[in-house]
């Protein structure tokens, strides 16, 4: 319960009152891009991470769909540029990405996806003036990435 207490007060530190799930969407995402990157055969350690936030993804897009599937579609994507050796991704990430493709994006997951999450990105000055904000949507982003 110690652990647990001390965890609770570094998440309320660093996230303030922000939903935990919308928090471990985040995570999830982060992690499994870099996940993707560390599938080298000689740490099992990342193929468990990488199978961890996918199938946590998963799980959590019963209530978060849209969301989920748009950080699900960029682990795809990423995993796919990295190329790995198709014997270290785990069955359960290669089976949730075979279903996700059956139907990714419909009108309305793209039209919510647009209006709900925008991504912002700040100059590399980090002092926001006028035109110095660019914004785009996490669908622009994911169509950017297919066509790298």
């Amino acid at each position: 319960m110690e652990t647990i207490g001390s965890l609770i007060l570094i998440f309320k530190h660093r996230h303030g009152w922000k939903s935990i799930p919308i928090v471990m969407l985040h995570y999830f995402c982060l992690a499994g891009v870099h996940a993707t990157s560390q599938l080298d055969g000689h740490n099992p350690k990342w193929a468990l991470v990488l199978e961890s936030c996918v199938v946590g993804l998963w799980h959590m897009s019963l209530g978060w769909g849209r969301l989920c599937k748009a950080f699900l579609r960029t682990i795809e994507l990423v995993l796919k540029s990295n190329d790995p050796d198709p014997s270290l991704v785990p069955i359960k990430v290669t089976s949730i990405f075979k279903h996700l493709n059956s139907d990714m994006w419909s009108a309305t997951d793209v039209a919510s996806l647009s209006a709900d999450y925008v991504v912002q990105r700040v100059s590399k000055a980090n002092v926001p003036t006028a035109g110095s904000v660019s914004h785009q949507t996490v669908e622009d982003l994911i169509r950017a990435m297919e066509n790298l």
